[in-house]
């Protein structure tokens, strides 16, 4: 699978969580100038040797100026529009799941001296039917465990390239809330630093043209409220991040989320880059 890794510093003043509420003025506005920025930092890369692939997935690594109680997933916001501006400079034909196949959230060891840091690894992949079980493969004798909610696409899904403000956006983490809750419950509890979510999205519709970190807000809250029943940890290890070959109701969007521990012998990135 091999791929290249891409180093970006994203400075604090505009670097955007997906846990954090701000208004779709200033999202724009971040979100601009962190593509104008990006756009420079690809085109860097490509004179350096980065090359154009059509299937491939993102394993972002973020490293935090200080100590930091976010999970890595949360830098999705951010890393949205970096993608975006690979997109722009014909790295790949598009962001959406039939060319970014996954996204892996990792946090990178040590603190940033430069803002916030993420390293983007491309990794080219093929055509592969069931990226959840994909990346559960990789985990040979994991254990773990599956919990999943069904939402419904117009009161109860967030998607980031449509986020809602103020009072709509709360409802809707609270409804995802309610709906975790019932649904971590009763699951045995997936602990330590050693955990994995692969975090699998339902559409609709076979053809519907998603990127699967649009879900991240969804994944968040779900995993959340994992959290705060002690049935994951507040950080885990790895997150990823991809559609689901299952399709969901019309009018609904699904997320199962698989928590697994991985084996003590094995390093994501690893595997993935190898």
């Amino acid at each position: 699978m091999t791929g290249y890794a891409v180093e970006f510093h994203i400075p604090t003043e505009h670097f955007m969580s997906s846990l954090t509420k701000v208004s779709s003025t200033t999202r724009a506005r971040h979100r601009a100038w962190i593509r104008r920025y990006a756009r420079g930092v690809w085109r860097a890369a490509i004179e350096a040797g980065a090359y154009r692939t059509e299937r491939f997935a993102a394993l972002a690594m973020v490293q935090w100026p200080g100590p930091s109680i976010y999970p890595a997933m949360s830098c999705a916001e951010t890393l949205k529009p970096v993608i975006d501006a690979g997109t722009d400079e014909k790295l790949w034909p598009d962001d959406d799941n039939s060319h970014c196949r996954a996204t892996v959230f990792m946090e990178a060891p040590g603190l940033s001296a430069y803002d916030v840091t993420m390293w983007v690894y491309i990794i080219p992949v093929g055509r592969i039917p069931d990226m959840p079980a994909w990346f559960v493969s990789m985990m040979p004798g994991a254990k773990g465990t599956l919990a999943s909610i069904e939402l419904d696409s117009e009161t109860e899904w967030l998607n980031s390239n449509q986020r809602n403000e103020g009072p709509e956006r709360d409802e809707k983490l609270a409804r995802i809330m309610a709906k975790g809750y019932d649904s971590w419950k009763d699951r045995p509890a997936v602990l330590g630093d050693d955990v994995m979510l692969v975090a699998a999205c339902l559409c609709p519709h076979p053809d519907f043209p998603m990127d699967s970190s649009n879900s991240a807000e969804d994944t968040l809250a779900f995993a959340a409220c994992g959290a705060t029943l002690g049935k994951l940890p507040q950080k885990p290890a790895v997150t990823v991040s991809t559609l689901s070959p299952k399709l969901s109701r019309p009018k609904h969007h699904g997320l199962e989320v698989m928590a697994l521990h991985m084996p003590e012998d094995i390093y994501l990135p690893t595997l993935l880059t190898a």
